[in-house]
């Protein structure tokens, strides 16, 4: 089965709550990056102004992982259960399947990802 790839932005205050519903989902191996969204209309209350962007903007954290597409679909409803307020913007989830990868390690490349051979907790 072919591997996808998680890509998903949340608010920074619901990031916290989201990563752990995601960890306690399964997912085991997560990036975590701070991320700015810069947008016309944005919540006075959740932005902070940029001198350098010259915009609002609003704080948020980017999330990417890779998993088999059961374990996607998982760990696309934790994000949804503990990431949503129900207000416009909480975040969004994609979801891609990559055409190519390369080991770095060993710089070998192939036509779709290799399943993960590490052994799962527990």
């Amino acid at each position: 089965m072919r591997n996808q790839v998680l890509i998903a932005s949340v608010r920074r205050a619901l990031a916290a709550r989201v990563i752990q519903s995601l960890i306690d989902a399964g997912c085991r191996d997560l990036f975590v990056h701070e991320a700015s969204r810069v947008l016309p209309g944005l919540d006075r209350s959740t932005y902070d102004y940029s001198v350098q962007l010259g915009q609002g903007f609003e704080p948020m954290v980017r999330l990417e992982a890779v998993g088999l597409p059961d374990e996607i679909g998982k760990w696309t409803s934790a994000i949804r259960a503990a990431g949503s307020t129900g207000r416009h913007g909480d975040g969004i989830v994609y979801v891609v399947s990559p055409l190519t990868y390369v080991h770095i390690s060993e710089g070998a490349a192939g036509p779709e990802p290799v399943a993960d051979s590490r052994p799962k907790p527990g």
